[in-house]
């Protein structure tokens, strides 16, 4: 039985088997220190492996990184119907000679400019945008004795009337934002399932290769005294000569399964250290000594049609391919309103 982490939460899920809610990740949780374990062998249990990995894997971190990524699309998508401020303020200033009135010589003349402007504008997902803007200006020329100045402001309405006319394209993009972040939460869940079940299997694994040991280091033993016993029945004259090559030949054949039942011992060591990712120096040099070994379990499983109800609201892949379904209906809502002609009226 795979005890999944507290973190994987969920929200209920409706009767027809719609995508559950994405699950919350702690954000301390890429970043957290993880304790340094003590010198010599790791000493861990099931449980221990499981959190240590979860807590470790360098892999499950770069996977919860997913999520947050997706969400900075989302807010990219939102930032269309966000409102926008604008301002802008310029100052010119010219000196110039120029006729004068009379005809008879030069004028000169000193004018200065100053003009600005703000405005405010923003879209709605009715297809409606809505700017408000005012502007002044103000001139000042020394061949006249008053300023000039100029206020306007101004207000304007547009509204989609065909393409971009209708909520639900306008907001596709934005809900598709959304189904990619779930998506991603989905993917991130399954990782850590499947993390957690390499894990479980890996320990097994390896109880199940020193259990290996065990046997072929009593087969050697067995073969050894086979050929101690064939030695003295051929010194006493009781067995042909030819026998100790066969007895000889067992020998051998079982110190070669006891260095291949080594190498697969380390083998699988390695790998366990690898999900564990222990912190510390050395970390492939440790031993691993597990404080569980195999035994059958007490336990009466449930009904194989709970189990199955279990598995089609809560299998990651499943929820994936539901929210893929849900994406390009969205698409095609999107296509829909790409081909129809703009058609706008607009009120200034």
């Amino acid at each position: 039985v795979l005890v999944a982490p507290l973190w994987f939460t969920s929200c209920a899920t409706p009767p027809d088997l719609t995508p559950i809610g994405p699950m919350t990740v702690p954000s301390n949780t890429v970043t957290t220190a993880a304790t340094p374990l003590p010198a010599g062998p790791i000493r861990i249990t099931v449980m221990d492996a499981i959190l240590q990995g979860l807590e470790n894997n360098r892999a499950l971190r770069v996977q919860r990184l997913g999520p947050a990524l997706r969400r900075t699309f989302e807010q990219e998508r939102e930032g269309v119907f966000d409102p926008v401020f604008s301002a802008q303020l310029s100052r010119q200033a010219s000196k110039a000679e120029q006729p004068s009135g009379s005809g008879t010589g030069l004028t000169n003349s000193d004018v200065t400019a100053v003009s600005g402007s703000v405005g405010l504008s923003k879209t709605f997902a009715t297809g409606t945008k809505v700017s408000l803007d005012s502007t002044t200006s103000l001139k000042d020329s020394s061949l006249y004795a008053d300023e000039f100045d100029t206020t306007r402001g101004g207000v304007s309405v547009t509204q989609s009337l065909l393409r971009g006319g209708r909520w639900s394209a306008n907001l596709a993009s934005l809900r598709q934002a959304r189904l990619d972040t779930l998506s991603s939460e989905y993917e991130l869940r399954g990782y850590a399932e499947a993390l957690v079940a390499r894990i479980e299997s890996t320990y097994w694994d390896y109880a199940l290769a020193q259990r290996q040991i065990a046997i072929v280091t009593d087969s050697l033993k067995l073969a050894e005294q086979q050929l101690a016993d064939t030695r003295e029945r051929i010194a006493i004259g009781k067995t042909a000569q030819v026998e100790l090559s066969a007895a000889e030949a067992e020998v051998a054949a079982r110190q070669a399964d006891l260095i291949n039942a080594r190498s697969a011992l380390d083998q699988v060591r390695l790998h366990f250290l690898a999900l564990l990712n222990p912190p510390g120096t050395n970390t492939f040099q440790r031993e691993v000594a597990l404080l569980e070994q195999p035994a059958t379990p007490e336990a009466r499983l449930d009904d194989v049609a709970a189990h199955v109800g279990v598995a089609r609201r809560m299998r990651p892949d499943l929820n994936q391919a539901r929210l893929a379904v849900q994406r390009g209906t969205l698409e095609v809502v999107r296509t829909r309103n790409g081909v129809l002609p703009k058609l706008d009226l607009f009120i200034n």
